[in-house]
């Protein structure tokens, strides 16, 4: 997580203490104790439906990357069999240009990087034009070409996941019922001044700290170098290290 994100957690905090030093009260507890417990109960529910869907979102991507990775590191190993050495050291480095634009995409607006789907379009260009010398290439060639495939698809399903986002209802719906939450906290009467700044507090940072996470992930701003910086990176270091 990044250190904006624990800047802006800090703030809902703040935000959520000084509203509980509210001292306008219109209900009791004993009115609406009920009501918040099962507001507070279907907020708890579809947050944990949409932090665990945007979750798998995550994976997802992750399986898709890690698909794309390995069949890129193939392509690599193969092309460095070749007795053309031009066009193996051509493959290379057009491998490790890609692998490092990548990660300097946020994964939000991946799918709008031309340039980074020109170097992957440059490299498949490039594999098309090499014409085998012999049976071995010629194997190596088909070989070659089935990992170009699986990369192609894998790209095609990371940008489509990176599309993904909550619906509008899904947001509103979750808008809706934290502000019903902060509203009857805020308003709240409960017994003992001290107690009840805390228990607002502790409550209210809980409904807005979720509901920013939920954008947090939904927008892709979580655990982003976990997803898209190790995997591309690793192999960076990988062509490196054998140049």
């Amino acid at each position: 997580m990044k250190k904006a994100s624990f800047y802006w957690i800090f703030i809902l905090i703040i935000i959520s203490f000084l509203i509980s030093l509210n001292t306008i009260k219109i209900f009791s507890i004993n009115q609406v104790g009920l009501f918040i417990t099962v507001i507070g109960l279907i907020y708890g529910l579809i947050a944990a439906f949409t932090i665990n869907a945007v979750w798998n979102r995550f994976d997802n991507i992750r399986n898709e990357i890690s698909e794309e990775v390995s069949s890129l590191e193939q392509i690599w190993v193969y092309t460095r069999s070749f007795s053309n050495k031009v066009f193996s050291k051509k493959v290379s480095s057009l491998i490790l240009r890609y692998c490092q634009e990548v990660p300097n995409i946020e994964w939000k607006d991946y799918w709008l990087s031309e340039k980074t789907h020109a170097k992957f379009r440059n490299l498949v260009s490039l594999i098309a034009t090499f014409k085998p010398k012999n049976e071995g290439e010629s194997v190596l060639f088909d070989q070659i070409t089935d990992e170009v495939s699986a990369a192609s698809k894998a790209r095609d399903k990371q940008i489509l996941l990176s599309k993904l986002r909550l619906t509008k209802s899904q947001w509103f719906l979750n808008i809706f019922l934290s502000f019903v939450l902060v509203f009857l906290l805020a308003f709240v009467t409960i017994p003992r001044y001290s107690v009840s700044v805390i228990i607002v507090t502790v409550m209210i940072s809980a409904t807005l700290i979720i509901l920013f996470i939920m954008y947090q992930f939904d927008s892709m701003k979580i655990l982003e170098d976990e997803v898209s910086v190790e995997p591309y990176t690793r192999l960076e270091n990988l062509i490196k290290k054998e140049k």
